[in-house]
């Protein structure tokens, strides 16, 4: 598994503290990379604006699926794939902050 974000999918994210496993951990140990961890005050505004662009962009997928516009495969396909890219700023982020 390249890596794994831990969220609960029944809230958005804006209301959830987001952690995440890196490549090479196991799922089996706490996640290496916590957004509570983020100790720049910008970059902690800029990971939540992120959350929250992609809370509406989950929003906007879920009634286009309603609308039956897209099938529900090709929505969770979407959705993970933003999980992913959520995933990947926390690292980006955590991996170049100053210690």
């Amino acid at each position: 598994m390249r890596c794994a974000l831990s969220y609960d999918k029944n809230k958005d994210l804006i209301d959830q503290k987001l952690s995440a496993w890196g490549e090479m951990q196991s799922l089996e140990e706490d996640p290496a990379y916590k957004e509570e961890d983020i100790k720049d005050e910008k970059e902690r505004e800029y990971f939540l604006g992120y959350k929250m662009a992609c809370d509406e962009i989950c929003k906007d997928i879920d009634n286009i699926v309603e609308d039956e516009m897209m099938s529900e495969e090709a929505s969770d396909h979407l959705q993970a794939l933003m999980a992913g890219s959520i995933a990947m700023q926390l690292f980006s982020i955590l991996d170049n902050q100053e210690e």
